[in-house]
């Protein structure tokens, strides 16, 4: 790269910083007593420390990537499946309440096969929990197929707490330049949380499908 090209890139990243530092000290000073220690619980609890973290890539990947050409891959995908365990009297073998997984990735020049980013998962039905998802997959282009074997670290934080190790195939098939349609096979496994029973496990197997666009 250019070295006045690296230099203005780099000019836009700090100043985009400065201007988020600013906006959030705002935020910080009119928010009342309770939600800046919601706030505050969220960014240090066990569950919210990890959540944190999704999100922040989610909300600031867009800027970034305008600021330094990162490409962008999103999805807005609906999912459902089997659950094995858990603390509902009937969760051997009940469905996975449907839920919505609305995701953005994105990949470096150097290393194109490698997709990283995360996605919010919140549930439709049910008890509505709310999960963030970071992810990092590797894609194989196969002519208008493209293989994405992942992993994943799925945090539910509302209203239940749930923590554990996710294992993801994706298959995309290209409908245009940009546009193609997403399906997922996924397995979770969770170990921690309050709606893991003691000495358990949570199994969840899904499947996802949607609609995914390459900007």
């Amino acid at each position: 790269m250019p070295r006045l090209a690296r230099s203005s890139s780099v000019h836009g990243g700090f100043a985009w910083l400065r201007r988020t530092a600013r906006s959030l000290l705002s935020l910080a000073l009119m928010m009342p007593k309770p939600s800046l220690r919601a706030a505050r619980w969220l960014l240090w609890s066990w569950p919210g420390a990890s959540a944190a973290l999704p999100l922040l890539l989610a909300l600031t990947l867009p800027s970034i990537g305008h600021a330094q050409s990162l490409p962008l891959d999103v999805a807005l995908a609906l999912g459902s499946g089997i659950t094995h365990g858990g603390r509902d009297p009937l969760a051997t073998g009940h469905m996975t309440p449907i839920f919505v997984d609305a995701s953005v990735r994105t990949y470096l020049d150097e290393e194109p096969s490698i997709l990283f980013g995360g996605s919010l998962r919140f549930e439709v039905e049910k008890n509505a929990g709310v999960a963030l998802v970071p992810r990092v997959e590797l894609r194989q282009k196969l002519r208008s197929i493209e293989l994405r074997p992942g992993v994943a670290l799925p945090v539910f934080f509302t209203p239940r707490t749930m923590l554990g190790p996710e294992v993801s195939v994706a298959i995309r098939y290209k409908l245009g330049p940009q546009l193609g349609l997403l399906g997922m096979g996924t397995v979770s496994a969770f170990f921690f949380g309050n709606d893991v029973p003691e000495g358990t496990t949570v199994l969840m197997f899904n499947l996802i499908f949607g609609v995914n666009m390459e900007l």
